[in-house]
């Protein structure tokens, strides 16, 4: 009778091995797919920064190209480092312009639309917003 009472404890010692176990892998497990989507997450925040940085750069690029020439209307653009930007100017009326600035990097894109009212004396922005897309 002896012998049964151990092989049973010893089933039991087996089994609680086995179930503690796999909670443990379970849990290791969750933390490693926490951990990887959390990476994910912060390359996507660390492009897009670094779009809208470009984006801004592009926008100024454009202002300076309005002020180099008061009738500048046109396209341009940068490549730096691991992304590009790119720009354009439309003449509305007047010394109005609209300046479309986006950057992007891998798959991340920012755009700026920027309203200008005037460029002489000086440039005045009347607005400077980011946007969803380039359409009304």
């Amino acid at each position: 009778m002896r012998r049964k009472v151990n092989r049973q404890k010893g089933y039991s010692t087996l089994i609680s091995v086995i179930i503690v176990s796999a909670i443990t892998f379970s849990f290791a497990l969750s933390l490693l797919t926490i951990s990887t989507a959390n990476n994910k997450l912060m390359i996507i925040i660390e492009r897009s920064q670094l779009a809208k940085a470009l984006a801004n750069t592009c926008a100024e690029q454009a202002l300076f190209a309005i002020r180099k020439d008061t009738n500048f209307s046109g396209d341009g653009g940068l490549v730096m480092g691991q992304g590009s930007c790119t720009y354009s100017v439309i003449k509305i009326i007047g010394e109005e312009r609209e300046i479309l600035a986006s950057g992007t990097v891998a798959t991340v894109t920012r755009k700026l639309k920027i309203s200008v009212t005037k460029i002489n004396p000086v440039i005045q922005v009347s607005s400077w917003q980011e946007v969803a897309d380039f359409t009304n």
